[in-house]
């Protein structure tokens, strides 16, 4: 996070003996073991605070948000790649770069993925996730692909036996992604009879063709986003960080990328920063009991 206070980002003793031991352990860890120069490393950081801050750090964060989970990264940029479109830019110029660059491609992935569960559940046509009108072709996709499931599952010997497969005991009333993934992979060591695989092929292949042209159309996100960002929103979320506002669901993807950008300028006009005490960490339970906890300098009235 960037320090607007000093200007600088300086790695230094908060007073709190719990923390101190942690920075200690951490210094000594990187020196020793890893044989970093932190000293020179905190000089470089200084003196490329746009780059680190601004560039390396959102796409970082984000890839590891990601990776924490086991999900898959729809790209993943080099060092050298992010480094070369973000060198002389200032902090907002770069930073709007590589969001749109490198981080709205690493969730290509899970937005597809997301939209077809949307599609085989019906959720594409329900009113708070209606898919815009202006995609009447993915609409038309994913209706198709949404009708071929109803019409597997209300074939009661089909849906026993698609249970059965599964190894579910409740009667089905929708198929996940997985489900389907699943299904072809035992129909490829040919467990499934005739008439339910092709039905089960149906699917799958309705299910490719809506990620394909789902896959088009977040490769032209940044040229159809305005009217539709809500559409759009990358997928995360988290059931802790609740103030940051870029996790919230109610925000779309331009919301995100200028919320997350304020989170890392600090920008203290925005008043959702003003809520920050234990929100940061579970072991800070308030701003006045550990008071000498800080993980940055404040510059405004926490208790108004």
């Amino acid at each position: 996070m960037l320090n607007e206070v000093n200007g600088m980002s300086k790695l230094q003793f908060t007073g709190n003996w719990f923390i101190d031991l942690g920075i200690l352990g951490f210094v000594n860890l990187m020196e020793e073991v890893y044989g970093w120069d932190l000293e020179r490393l905190d000089n470089e950081i200084n003196q490329n605070e746009n780059m680190v801050f601004c560039a390396f750090y959102p796409v970082a964060y984000l890839y590891s948000w990601i990776q924490d989970r086991s999900l898959p990264a729809g790209y993943i940029p080099d060092a050298s790649e992010i480094e070369r479109v973000a060198t002389n830019l200032d902090c907002s110029k770069a930073f709007d770069c590589v969001w749109w660059k490198f981080i709205v491609p690493m969730f290509e992935t899970l937005w597809i993925n997301k939209k077809i569960d949307e599609a085989l559940t019906g959720d594409y046509d329900r009113k708070n996730k209606k898919w815009p009108d202006e995609f009447a072709d993915l609409r038309g996709c994913a209706s198709k692909l949404h009708g071929a499931v109803n019409n597997l599952l209300k074939v009661k010997e089909y849906e026993k036996e698609v249970r059965k497969l599964l190894n579910r005991k409740k009667e089905l009333k929708s198929i996940s992604r997985n489900d389907i993934e699943k299904l072809m992979n035992l129909i490829d060591d040919g467990n499934v009879e005739e008439g339910l695989k092709s039905k089960i092929e149906d699917i799958h292949s309705k299910m490719r063709n809506l990620g394909k042209k789902l896959s088009n159309c977040w490769h032209n996100v940044k040229q159809q986003v305005n009217n539709n960002e809500k559409f759009f929103r990358l997928p995360i979320d988290s059931s802790f960080f609740k103030n940051f506002m870029f996790y919230n669901t109610s925000k779309g993807i331009l919301g995100q990328e200028k919320d997350f950008f304020k989170i890392i300028i600090f920008d203290i006009k925005d008043a959702n920063l003003k809520k920050i005490d234990k929100t940061i960490n579970k072991l800070f339970p308030s701003f006045n009991e550990f008071s000498n906890e800080f993980f940055t300098e404040f510059s405004i009235n926490l208790n108004p």
